[in-house]
């Protein structure tokens, strides 16, 4: 006789929440899965579109260039040395004008470095350190990075020439003095003088250039008390 077969145990039923439960962690899973390869997908899409581009957010002096290829953020740089080498430095009292040449006596008296500063563009977001290079992009994108423009100014021969044209209109101070005249003894009180503070007037300079602005200025004297 053939031995009967063992009927089968009964199958246990889960409880109906711990049913859900394990829907909803499968759903959620999956769910984070989808998630991640979206962000997979569009982090290697984004760093494929800028690969040779300046990384969104940036600018350089305040002017936009993300998106820029190299020869394009180049040009742009260039054009404004272009325009202030033709301009030069303008500067204004009453009748009296001089205007500076960015390049005296084949000296640069403005040197506008094109290159390095086009290259401190590109360098946001491609450090060789993993988590600078993920700061550096994230902080374009969210909060704009401004890089200055990278030049060199002369501000000493500048200074000289400006000294040379404008301070013939200056005034001294001068002190207070006893003036004798036979027995009489008058007192000369001070005389308040009227400088250009030529410090000042490079710092104005300096905030033109790195705006990408043009230098073209109306200088105002300057009164100086009597010690």
């Amino acid at each position: 006789k053939r031995a009967k077969a063992k009927p089968k145990p009964a199958a246990v039923k889960q409880p109906k929440k711990q049913q859900r439960l394990l829907k909803l962690i499968f759903c959620l899973g999956g769910g984070l899965m989808i998630v991640a390869l979206l962000l997979v997908i569009g982090y290697f899409g984004y760093e494929y579109k800028y690969t040779n581009l300046i990384y969104p957010g940036v600018a350089i002096a305040g002017q936009p260039v993300s998106g820029l290829n190299y020869t394009d953020a180049a040009q742009l740089i260039q054009n404004y040395k272009t325009t202030l080498a033709n301009a030069g430095l303008q500067f204004h009292y009453d009748d009296l004008d001089l205007t500076i040449p960015t390049i005296s006596d084949g000296v640069p008296l403005v040197d506008i470095q094109v290159d390095k500063t086009v290259q401190a563009a590109f360098a946001i977001g491609r450090s060789p350190d993993a988590v600078s290079n993920a700061t550096g992009k994230l902080n374009a994108l969210l909060t704009g990075t401004n890089l200055p423009l990278i030049y060199d100014l002369a501000s000493e021969s500048i200074t000289d020439q400006l000294a040379a044209t404008f301070d013939s209109v200056t005034e001294p101070y001068v002190d207070a003095i006893l003036v004798l005249d036979g027995n009489d003894v008058t007192v000369q009180p001070h005389q308040d003088g009227k400088i250009f503070v030529w410090d000042d007037v490079m710092a104005d300079v300096e905030t033109k250039i790195s705006q990408l602005s043009s230098v073209d200025m109306q200088l105002a004297l300057t009164s100086v008390a009597a010690p």
